[in-house]
């Protein structure tokens, strides 16, 4: 038997992602409320879910950071019921590409990698938790793929300064 969806109404948007559209297109309740009603005009057979995707579209075309592509995947996996996971692919890339660029090429002293955290209830992730060297994945990292186990990866990454054998950060040389 096939999981129910929860509905998602106009409350249900303004509830879950109104500050998050506050903070991303500036549009209060009010201003939400007078958009919906103006896209329903124009796209009368719509429904909230497809207005949904509309304002993740004009995030991403205003520039918004890789927190979008984590919106829409959840949004896919409870709304949609279906696997968000490739959104999580985008988000995973964006961020892996900053630190990249931010600790990898920049002089700070140290050799810098990332800091991989999965999740428990995805073995594919738990492979690769912990430290790498930014060379281990030249162009993306290994995760939110077909072997994720989970429809929203929640798998995450962060900077860290690498340690030698014997625990000590490794120095650059300079």
């Amino acid at each position: 038997m096939k999981k129910k969806l929860p509905a998602f109404t106009f409350r249900t948007l303004i509830n879950k992602y109104g500050h998050y559209i506050k903070k991303s297109l500036g549009m209060g309740e009010e201003a939400i409320e007078q958009d919906y009603n103006e896209y329903m005009v124009l796209q009368p057979d719509a429904s909230v879910r497809d207005y949904m995707w509309s304002l993740f579209n004009r995030i991403v075309l205003k520039g918004s950071d890789s927190s979008t592509y984590s919106e829409m995947g959840r949004f896919v996996a409870m709304y949609e019921g279906k696997n968000g996971n490739r959104y999580h692919r985008i988000r995973l890339n964006e961020e892996f590409k900053r630190l990249k660029d931010e600790y990898n090429y920049r002089e700070k002293g140290f050799k810098w990698g990332f800091y991989l955290i999965g999740n428990e209830r995805c073995p594919h992730s738990m492979k690769y938790d912990g430290d790498h060297d930014f060379n281990e994945f030249p162009n993306v990292v290994p995760l939110a793929g077909d072997d994720c186990t989970l429809l929203s990866c929640t798998c995450c990454l962060g900077a860290v300064a690498l340690r030698d054998a014997s625990g000590r950060l490794i120095r650059t040389e300079n």
